[in-house]
């Protein structure tokens, strides 16, 4: 018996599903109602004579069938919405919509300037920044909706593209003039620490390890999970923070902050592309490659 193809929309509604393990945050994220997305898989399962998701606690999870289904969708997907790109590479001057994923410190701190110069440089490109997590934006990147995401740090690049561009260096960051000389461990535990706690960026999370590691926590320690307040609180000389350089840039500049190497040990971090080598890697997603070194 032939059957008709399965339309994009319901692969669409399936893999969010999937991705989420939700039905109604997948409805919130795609602007449907809840019983549309719920339709949609149901007739998904009816013209594919399968079960695709069973219940487990308020969610829903991958059957069997579902799993394999899901490898053959994400890669449909993928490549539908990479055809566009097709066009784009032949091309020998930027142009298109380029499309980069990051996490919310390499957005604000690394990808400014290079966003403002690609933009300024090449008229006919287009740029759609996501910020999110390190889960969601590989997700994102293997379904083809993303085309390059910066990362801080380790990651699981099963089955994607990655390149080292350089090492970030964690340095103690503190108000000028708080330590005389480079400091040692025994100095920093003698001040008071500053550090962002419960931060779900993979480096600053392991900077955290790090500190409690070497002793340098104590009943005074400041835990914040906002950076910018952190930063502020060391230009007030409450303490000193242990940050990756590449936040600390605009203090630097303005002479509000000094910084010292960590002590005892060099700690760095990978600053590092990634981008999925089922998409035509266009002429606009190298050059701005470049801009980020």
């Amino acid at each position: 018996m032939n059957r008709d193809p399965v339309s994009t929309h319901l692969l669409e509604t399936f893999v969010e599903v999937a991705r989420l393990g939700s039905v109604s945050e997948a409805a919130s994220l795609l602007g449907r109602s809840q019983p549309a997305i719920s339709q949609r898989i149901r007739q998904l399962e009816d013209e594919l004579g399968v079960a695709l998701f069973r219940p487990q606690g308020r969610g829903v999870v991958l059957t069997r069938d579902g799993e394999s289904v899901l490898d053959y969708a994400r890669e449909i997907l993928a490549k539908l919405r990479a055809f566009p790109r097709l066009i784009d590479a032949q091309s020998t001057e930027p142009r298109g919509i380029l499309r980069i994923g990051a996490l919310a410190t390499v957005a604000r701190y690394v990808l400014v300037d290079a966003i403002h110069q690609m933009v300024s440089e090449h008229a006919d490109v287009q740029i759609r920044v996501e910020v999110g997590l390190e889960h969601d934006l590989l997700a994102k990147l293997r379904d083809g909706w993303l085309d390059l995401v910066y990362f801080i740090g380790d990651i699981d690049s099963t089955g994607l593209q990655t390149r080292h561009l350089r090492d970030v260096p964690i340095v103690v960051a503190s108000k000028a003039g708080t330590f005389a000389k480079r400091p040692t461990l025994k100095t920093l535990s003698e001040h008071r620490l500053l550090i962002w706690a419960g931060a779900r960026d993979p480096s600053f999370s392991q900077v955290e390890k790090h500190a409690r590691t070497k002793g340098l926590y104590r009943k005074d320690t400041i835990e914040i999970s906002h950076i910018d307040s952190l930063k502020a609180l060391a230009e007030l000389g409450t303490g000193y923070a242990v940050l990756p350089d590449y936040v600390l840039a605009p203090e630097l500049a303005a002479g509000t902050l000094e910084i010292h190497p960590f002590p005892a040990f060099k700690l760095t971090f990978p600053f590092q592309v990634v981008w999925n080598p089922q998409t035509p890697f266009t002429q606009a997603m190298q050059v701005f490659d470049r801009k980020c070194v």
